[in-house]
């Protein structure tokens, strides 16, 4: 088995030939590290860029949201108001508010 790694500008290949086959497969520096140590609890909104996507999906706002509370030490819900979108985006968390709809 051979495996090359290419840095891409939109990301990583992995190319992996094995038995003649060509496999490729295209990951984010995120998405690298994650199936490269998969052991560890990464918090992907650390990284320069969360992985395309990661912000869509309601469970990943949520442990975002969850981690910022333990961050800032939020303690009851009436902290949440005092909560600056500074200090959110100083998190890492401003792509939170991206495409979020309030049903009224």
């Amino acid at each position: 088995m051979v495996v090359r790694l290419c840095n891409k500008s939109l990301g990583l290949l992995i190319i992996t030939i094995r038995a003649g086959e060509v496999l490729i497969r295209k990951y984010s520096l995120v998405g690298m590290v994650m199936k490269l140590f998969p052991e560890h609890e990464w918090k992907p909104w650390k990284f320069v860029q969360a992985p395309h996507g990661w912000w869509d999906v309601p469970e990943n706002r949520i442990r975002f949201l969850k981690d910022l509370e333990t961050t800032l030490g939020i303690t009851k819900l009436e902290d949440w108001y005092k909560v600056t979108p500074a200090q959110i985006r100083e998190h890492r968390g401003m792509l939170i508010f991206i495409g979020i709809r309030v049903l009224c």
